[in-house]
């Protein structure tokens, strides 16, 4: 691995990171995925494919997944 493909993922990783917090700080509002990918400019699409390959779910079925937890605890 080079040098700047590590500088890259960490990167991604770090964008990821962070779009996972403001996701979990906004469970009880609607969060549009066009927003969303404005905020971290990025097309809808690959945002959403970079997340599904990062946590395994797209991005709508993790804020379900996750809403849904909440409202049980």
């Amino acid at each position: 691995m080079s040098k700047s493909t590590g500088q890259n993922g960490n990167k991604k990783s770090a964008m990821l990171n962070h779009m996972k917090l403001y996701l979990d700080d906004n469970l009880d509002k609607p969060v549009k995925l066009r927003q969303l990918s404005a905020m971290f400019n990025f097309t809808p699409k690959h945002l959403d494919g970079l997340f599904q390959e990062w946590q395994g779910k797209g991005i709508h079925a993790y804020l379900i997944e996750q809403r849904m937890e909440k409202a049980i605890r």
